[in-house]
């Protein structure tokens, strides 16, 4: 009977604080690198990315990449190394980042690199089978092409206001959800959002709310106090504060000049 053999083959893991650029290089086995600490961009051939704390970036054999320099003082990052012997599990070619919201995939590569430095090679088997599951959670994030720059911060900027124009009355519309959507932290989103814009994008949101409220009085008969409940305001008041504060008018007032 032929012995089956593992999927996911562990290969090693090491942790790196440097601060310097790496030397662009590629190797015929995967790399999962992940950040715990800090941040800075990696290039991997052509596409250069955000690369964050709770960032975690797949690339697949004979992928160039390169670690830039952080802008902090220290960051960790840690890299694991693996094969596939079934390469059904993840398309070659296919780079992949994920944000690891819930620190499930985490957990498993930090006790993938705990088991690692305490017994080395001795339990890469059970690694192996850890590493089938971050895979699994893997899938779940953006891939991305490798022979093509990735979007810029203003593409992606550009990419956000897009999205909240389009959901702006959608009740789950966050920066968090933002952020989310567009694979980068919440912190480099603001950051860049507040460049480009002028404004956090808290307040952009809101702005953008009260011009549908604009467009609402003017064009319908809906109720005010529909309105703002349309919009996820948390009451009438509230929505009739915030309408006046950036408009002159009270909700009322600007719907009765819209008549004439």
């Amino acid at each position: 009977m032929e012995e089956k053999r593992d999927q996911v083959i562990f290969l090693g893991a090491r942790h790196s604080d440097a601060t310097s650029d790496a030397p662009p290089h590629a190797h015929d086995f995967y790399e999962l690198n992940f950040m715990t600490r800090g941040n800075t961009k990696m290039k991997l051939n052509e596409k250069i990315i955000e690369y964050d704390s709770y960032d975690f970036v797949l690339i697949p054999p004979r992928i160039r990449h390169i670690l830039y320099e952080s802008d902090y003082d220290i960051f960790d990052n840690y890299v694991i190394w693996f094969e596939l012997s079934d390469r059904k599990l993840l398309l070659e070619d296919q780079i992949i980042k994920l944000h690891d919201y819930d620190g499930a995939v985490q957990f498993l590569c930090a006790e993938i690199y705990k088991s690692y430095m305490k017994t080395g090679m001795a339990d890469a088997g059970l690694l192996g089978i850890y590493l089938e599951a971050v895979l699994w959670h893997m899938k779940k994030g953006l891939i991305l092409g490798t022979g093509q720059a990735s979007r810029n911060d203003e593409d992606m900027v550009d990419e956000a206001i897009k999205f909240i124009n389009v959901n702006i009355t959608n009740a789950r519309l966050s920066v968090e959800m933002i952020a989310r959507k567009l694979n980068v932290s919440e912190e480099h989103f603001s950051r860049m959002f507040k460049k480009k814009i002028g404004l956090p994008p808290v307040k952009y949101i809101n702005e953008v709310k009260i011009a549908e409220a604009k467009r609402m009085l003017a064009k319908t008969q809906v109720p005010i106090k529909e309105i703002a409940a349309r919009l996820y305001y948390s009451d009438q008041f509230y929505f009739s504060q915030q309408f006046k504060r950036i408009t002159g008018y009270s909700p009322s007032e600007y719907r009765d000049s819209a008549l004439y």
